[in-house]
């Protein structure tokens, strides 16, 4: 059985922000769901990255400062399931229907984010960002 996580004393962090695909989940999910088989839960359970990992970090973060999940997954009209309410349902799914309990609400956030090139050339570029908190 692995260690339990501890937070560390005198800590400054305020908040931590993890990202959903690829972080979160083992597969890309491109932020939405087409096929009603894909909203099965053993596949989305599956799909998680680290489910054991992240239900025993998750409640010591949430307890010490506030998680936020981030995601440029926005509502698709045409998708079973997507956005906010699919990182939604993959915490609900992990936490036993508990999701609220560690990621309390939205914000949509315009976050500038620091690209470079190979020609060793800045671009910025905004894009939309949602947290999950």
């Amino acid at each position: 059985m692995p260690p339990i996580p501890v937070w560390p004393e005198q800590s400054a962090v305020k908040a931590f922000v993890v990202d959903f695909d690829k972080t979160v989940t083992a597969k890309h999910t491109r932020g939405a769901i087409f096929q009603l088989a894909m909203l099965d839960d053993k596949r989305i359970l599956n799909n998680f990255a680290d489910l054991e990992f992240l239900q025993a970090v998750v409640p010591i973060i949430a307890e010490n400062a506030t998680f936020c999940i981030a995601t440029f997954a926005d509502k698709e009209e045409e998708s079973l399931l997507s956005g906010a309410d699919l990182v939604r349902k993959y915490f609900d799914l992990a936490f036993d229907g508990d999701s609220q309990k560690y990621l309390k609400g939205e914000r949509r956030n315009k976050l500038k984010h620091f690209q470079h090139n190979t020609t060793h050339t800045n671009i910025f570029t905004s894009h939309s960002t949602q947290l999950l908190n």
